[in-house]
């Protein structure tokens, strides 16, 4: 298996406010579900998977949820990291910071879930959820120097709802509203299974690439 390593450690709290971080550096409505299929071009075959809640997530939410990546993430150009922290604020200004948690809940679902379904090799190279995937995620937690441990037990209940090919967002929404230190471990997490993906395919940067090309053609079919 490949090494989830982070670049650094970390030691931010809140992505919306950070600054640089050189250590890691709309009117639709994502259905938790159906309403929405991730697509792209390589190189995988399919960008996440439909899935059939009636729960939904504001589409706004889950981009700023991907942008709380973006700001961890040292690739980021500094111009883009400001204007991602805009973005996160204004999601949280206009639907609350539960709503941007429920968007990386989702996107933690949709990592997982296309991360197991890579086609690959031999069966033994192949990524096992329980034994490989998940353990690795939670062992890394700790170079986050934020990442408060309590938070461990709810966020690797929603790796193993993706696993099991849940709705990871319903399964959470079942226990109550998210916290403020729970939300920062859910972006901790997104982080780690983006570098598992970009080293699986051997393309750093590779899972940004996709999901704002995934953005920028959901922007552009509401333009339409």
């Amino acid at each position: 298996m490949r090494s989830l390593a982070p670049s650094a450690r970390t030691a931010h709290t809140d992505p919306a406010t950070a600054r640089s971080r050189p250590e890691h550096g709309g009117s639709h409505r994502f259905r938790a579900g159906g309403l929405c299929e991730y697509r792209h071009r390589s190189p995988p075959t399919h960008y996440g998977q439909r899935m059939t809640s009636e729960r939904v997530v504001v589409d706004e939410a889950v981009r700023a949820a991907w942008d709380s990546y973006r700001i961890l993430e040292k690739r980021t150009p500094e111009k883009e990291r400001r204007q991602a922290q805009q973005r996160v604020q204004a999601a949280m200004d206009s639907y609350g910071r539960e709503e941007v948690s429920r968007g990386a809940v989702f996107l933690v679902g949709v990592l997982t879930a296309h991360i197991i379904g890579q086609p690959g090799g031999p069966e033994e190279d192949r990524l096992d959820p329980l034994s490989d995937l998940i353990p690795a995620v939670i062992r890394k937690l700790p170079d986050f120097e934020s990442a408060d441990p309590a938070q461990v037990p709810m966020v690797t209940g929603v790796l193993m709802a993706a696993a099991m090919g849940m709705d990871t967002v319903a399964w959470r929404d079942q226990f109550g509203t998210i916290p403020p230190k729970e939300a920062l471990v859910h972006n901790f997490v997104l982080w780690l299974l983006a570098d598992l993906f970009d080293s699986l395919v051997e393309q750093p940067g590779a899972t940004d690439r996709l999901m704002r090309e995934t953005f920028n053609s959901m922007a552009a079919d509401d333009a339409g």
